[in-house]
């Protein structure tokens, strides 16, 4: 009882199927983890990440299509939770810097890719490995960073090469990235969740 309520409160999000999202909150459920998933955020209700969570019994909250409002309605959710790290996973928008700064910059994202190479806007999901298959690159890799107000921009915290030598089209990319994103993702948050709890002792 006493580990339940020392983990670290977090918020997941995002509008994509939420994959991401559903191994992050798996993680949680391992006796040691330092984190607990409160909340689900989402533009869209029918999102795969809204199931996500309806499914592992982790509230959804939809955000109004309101986009002056979206940085209070968010901060007002965060406050709701206790929440005190931000996780993004398909979120498409740029945060706004009010909800940043109202966490203190425990803000974090990960960037299918090794940036600052095909980051930026528009640079999203399949694009990200169209992009890499066009180049000819035979290594990309995944990317976790502090998110600013800019996109793909913060510090990076973590990045993972992956060898994608051989490998023909874009959803096979996909697929190989996927699987290191679910891995290292959710290691990151760990990590990240049990320096917030050391920096409170």
């Amino acid at each position: 009882m006493k580990q339940e309520k020392s983990r670290i409160h977090i918020a997941v999000l995002g509008s994509g199927k939420g994959s991401n999202a559903n191994v992050i909150i798996n993680a949680a459920k391992a006796e040691d983890a330092a984190y607990e998933v409160c909340v689900i955020i989402t533009t869209r209700p029918d999102s795969g990440i809204a199931e996500v969570g309806r499914g592992q019994g982790i509230p959804v909250v939809v955000l109004s299509a309101e986009t002056a409002e979206i940085g209070r309605q968010i901060m007002h959710i965060l406050d709701d939770h206790s929440v005190e790290l931000l996780v993004l996973s398909g979120y498409m928008r740029i945060l706004p810097s009010s909800v940043i700064q109202h966490l203190h910059g425990q803000v974090i994202n990960i960037h299918p890719a090794l940036l600052p190479a095909y980051g930026g806007k528009g640079m999203y999901g399949r694009k990200v490995h169209e992009a890499v298959l066009k180049a000819g690159d035979t290594i990309t890799g995944v990317t976790v960073h502090w998110v600013t107000d800019e996109y793909d921009a913060g510090a990076i915290i973590m990045q993972e090469t992956i060898d994608i030598l051989g490998l023909r089209t874009a959803q096979e990319i996909e697929m190989r990235v996927k699987t290191v994103e679910h891995s290292l993702y959710p290691r990151v948050i760990n990590e990240l969740a049990l320096r917030l709890e050391e920096s409170k002792n």
